[in-house]
């Protein structure tokens, strides 16, 4: 993904602040997706919620690098286009979500903890509720769409003596070890990352939404349930790779 992401971009200009440019536009594409998301739940706070996403700590130091710009971007477009099927049981949501899942997949492996994120609680619901044809044809269709990104990682890496794998799976994790230190540091980067006054939300004060009709409350309520579980998910996993790696 990168490769194509920069190709796009030397072919008009080898210019390092036009190619650093998509790094610019991220702070702004993300609060854009936190907006439409917030805004279902409670409009009054979407624009405060957009606000707050351009002021975190990753967003105001611009810190991510080329690689990690098109991971985010498809990873937050992911995540809306789910919760948008959730809510509306569209076919074109469903393909929605698997084509930008397949644009993660393909920009750095990170993407699988969300893949596996939204697996899981995709599987939760069908537990709790009654499976409908529209649900599970749903899964079937960001299985479809994710797919030819995961064969096409398969193809190159199987035609390169899979560096990726070796990389991601290896390479990046000799040395590692179980440390008392490495979890006081990622509990302290996710505390700096979510920012004080997020912690003190999440900890302190109940999730409020504003008062809608019946059959639009139960969606904001599965829609909330949805991203706290696919969020903490994703915060287990990292918690439990750091007992052994920073």
């Amino acid at each position: 993904m990168v490769g194509w992401w920069l190709a796009a971009l030397s072919a008009l200009s080898h210019e390092p602040f036009w190619l650093r440019l998509p790094a610019l536009l991220l702070p702004l594409i993300l609060a854009w997706v936190a907006y439409r998301i917030v805004r279902v739940q409670a409009p009054a706070a979407a624009y405060a919620a957009a606000t707050l996403v351009l002021l975190l700590p990753l967003n105001a130091w611009n810190v991510a690098i080329t690689t990690d710009i098109p991971l985010i971007v498809f990873a937050a477009l992911t995540l809306w286009a789910y919760l948008r099927a959730l809510q509306s049981d569209r076919a074109l949501d469903y393909v929605l979500c698997g084509l930008a899942l397949g644009g993660a997949l393909l920009s750095k492996y990170f993407a699988g903890i969300l893949a596996l994120a939204i697996a899981s609680h995709f599987l939760m619901q069908l537990k709790l509720t009654q499976p409908t044809g529209a649900r599970l044809r749903g899964l079937a269709w960001i299985v479809l769409f994710s797919l030819p990104a995961v064969l096409i990682q398969i193809g190159w890496n199987s035609q390169n003596c899979w560096p990726n794998v070796m990389f991601n799976l290896v390479n990046r994790h000799e040395g590692a070890g179980l440390s008392w230190r490495t979890p006081l540091l990622y509990l302290a980067t996710v505390a700096y990352v979510l920012t004080p006054w997020v912690l003190y939300w999440l900890l302190k004060r109940p999730p409020a939404v504003e008062q809608r009709p019946p059959a639009v409350e139960l969606t904001q309520r599965m829609q909330q349930s949805a991203l706290a579980r696919i969020a903490l998910f994703a915060f287990l996993v990292f918690l439990a790779l750091s007992l052994v790696k920073t």
